[in-house]
């Protein structure tokens, strides 16, 4: 069988290649989330995440010969219960899935917010129980394509490496100073999957301030939180700037000379930046709290760096 034939469906479509094969597959299970009949119960019907059994998906054959591919990269997992073996896909399916995409629709950035929610909430704190009351009040009055732009930016930025056994999530944020200029990528948490053990490792963290010479040994659900809370953190700090950019040069100051400009064009300037500051004005107390906290940890983390180039000089 050649490889175009093992994406053929029962349909009888021939997918272009494997990319079209893997984002079908993969937004089927990004869907899932936040659906109840989608529930993954183990023992004592603790939810374990949200997924489909195989005969569950709309193409049985897509699903079935494009199976061991998606887990040997573990873009999906396999969850076992008395019920059956269900597939859910990982943190690195949704960093998969997004680099395939390269752009969302409505319906799935509030798929991706159910992802983020489902496995942020797996250790939150009684302070962060009203998070997502607060990110879904920011999305209401933020305009869509900022949104799907910073969604992507954000997770566009997140690398992955596969080093034989290993596989390392790099969770870099990108500093933008201009529309020219790339900026800087800071590396906010680096942690490894090691295959054979089914174990995780995380190798570098902008809290601890420091890469550990032993990686510390985590589980797969401190992993996925620390992963859906960098997503949130960044995503909010992103938006927050990206706004508070545009509002700083197109607030009138005094004694300020301005251009003239066509009417159509001040209208466009004017409503533009009411979006922005109506965005920003709905970033209450804990939303702005992640942003200011995320900020520090970027300079913190800078300021690290920059002490270890000092040993050169």
């Amino acid at each position: 069988m050649s490889k175009s034939d093992r994406y053929l469906s029962h349909s009888g479509m021939k997918y272009k290649n494997e990319n079209e094969a893997q984002k079908i597959l993969l937004s089927s299970l990004l869907q899932c989330y936040g659906n109840d009949e989608r529930l993954i119960r183990g023992s004592y019907r603790r939810i374990k995440g949200y997924g489909r059994k195989q005969i569950e998906f709309d193409d049985v054959t897509l699903f079935r010969n494009n199976k061991d591919e998606l887990l040997k990269n573990y873009y999906i997992r396999k969850i076992k219960t008395k019920s059956g073996k269900y597939f859910s896909i990982t943190p690195f399916g949704l960093i998969q899935y997004c680099n395939i995409k390269k752009s969302f629709e409505d319906y799935e950035i509030i798929s991706l917010l159910k992802f983020l929610e489902f496995h942020f909430n797996q250790f939150k704190s009684k302070q962060d129980s009203k998070l997502f009351k607060s990110l879904n009040r920011i999305i209401k009055n933020t305009d869509d394509l900022d949104l799907r732009y910073k969604f992507h930016d954000v997770i566009s930025a997140i690398k992955t490496r596969d080093e034989g056994f290993h596989l390392t999530v790099d969770c870099v944020y990108k500093l933008y100073r201009g529309s020219v200029d790339p900026g800087l990528d800071v590396l906010v948490t680096s942690i490894s999957y090691f295959e054979p053990d089914n174990e995780y490792f995380l190798k570098f963290d902008i809290n601890s301030k420091k890469s550990t010479g032993k990686p510390e040994t985590i589980t797969e659900e401190k992993f996925n939180h620390m992963f859906a809370k960098f997503i949130i953190s960044a995503f909010l700090h992103s938006l927050y700037t990206f706004h508070l950019k545009f509002i700083y040069v197109f607030t009138p100051r005094p004694n300020r000379r301005i251009a003239i400009l066509s009417i159509d064009k001040m209208t466009k300037n004017k409503k533009e930046h009411e979006k922005n500051i109506k965005s920003n004005k709905s970033f209450d107390k804990i939303a702005l709290d992640i942003v200011k906290q995320f900020n520090i940890e970027l300079k913190s983390n800078i300021e690290l760096h920059s002490k270890q180039l000092d040993v050169l000089v």
